[in-house]
C-alpha cells in the first residue's frame, strides 16, 4: 500500500464510509497521479477532490461527498453563519471555491469547520473564544453536546480502525469502498 493510499484511508475513510460529509488530508505533491486515480474512482461515487492549498512539497486536499455538503451548506443556520463570514453562494461548489480562495492567503479561515461537517455551534464558539468553555477535544473542539459528540468521535475511530485493519491485510482502498462492500461502523 502506498503512503497516499494509507493517508486517504486514515484521514478520509470516514468520509468514504458515509459517516462524515468531508475530510481534509495533507499529501505529497509527487503523488499527483495516485490522487487522480482515487479522484476518478471515488468521483463515480459522488465524492469531489479539491486542492485547497499548495505548499512547496505538499498539498492540502479537501474531499467531500457532493450531496451531503450541499445539504449542510443549504441549511439555514449554516448559510446564515457563512453569509456573516462573507460567503455569498447558491450552491456548494461556489462555497468551496470561496473557501479555496480564502485558503490562498496567510490567514486560516476557521469557518472551514462547517465544510468539514463540524456543528455550526462549535465552529461559532471556536471563532469567538477558542479556549473558553471547551468541554471535549477530539476531531474538533466541542463546546456543547459533549456526550453525543463523544459517541460520534468513537464511531469515527471504530470505522477508521476497521479500514486500516483491512488495508493492513492487503485490501485496497478501492476494494474496501466498492459498491457491494463498505467499512461503515
Amino acid at each position: 500500500m502506498s503512503e497516499t493510499e494509507y493517508a486517504l484511508g486514515a484521514h478520509c475513510g470516514i468520509t468514504f464510509a458515509g459517516i462524515k460529509a468531508a475530510s481534509l488530508v495533507r499529501l505529497k505533491k509527487e503523488c499527483g497521479d495516485c490522487i487522480k486515480k482515487y479522484a476518478r474512482h471515488f468521483g463515480e461515487r459522488g465524492f469531489v477532490f479539491v486542492v485547497l492549498k499548495e505548499y512547496a512539497r505538499h498539498i492540502l486536499l479537501y474531499i467531500y461527498n457532493r450531496e451531503k455538503i450541499q445539504e449542510i451548506l443549504s441549511d439555514h443556520e449554516v448559510k446564515s453563519f457563512l453569509n456573516g463570514e462573507g460567503y455569498v453562494y447558491t450552491n456548494a461548489c461556489q462555497a468551496v471555491e470561496i473557501l479555496k480562495s480564502r485558503m490562498s492567503g496567510s490567514f486560516f479561515p476557521h469557518e472551514i469547520g462547517v465544510f468539514l461537517n463540524y456543528p455550526v455551534e462549535d465552529v461559532r464558539a471556536f471563532i469567538a473564544h477558542p479556549n473558553e468553555g471547551v468541554k471535549l477535544t477530539g476531531y474538533w473542539k466541542v463546546y456543547e453536546g459533549e456526550d453525543e459528540k463523544r459517541r460520534l468521535f468513537e464511531r469515527y475511530e471504530r470505522c477508521t480502525r476497521k479500514i486500516l485493519q483491512r488495508m493492513s491485510v492487503g485490501c485496497s482502498l478501492e476494494s474496501i469502498f466498492c459498491k457491494n462492500t463498505g467499512a461503515n461502523a
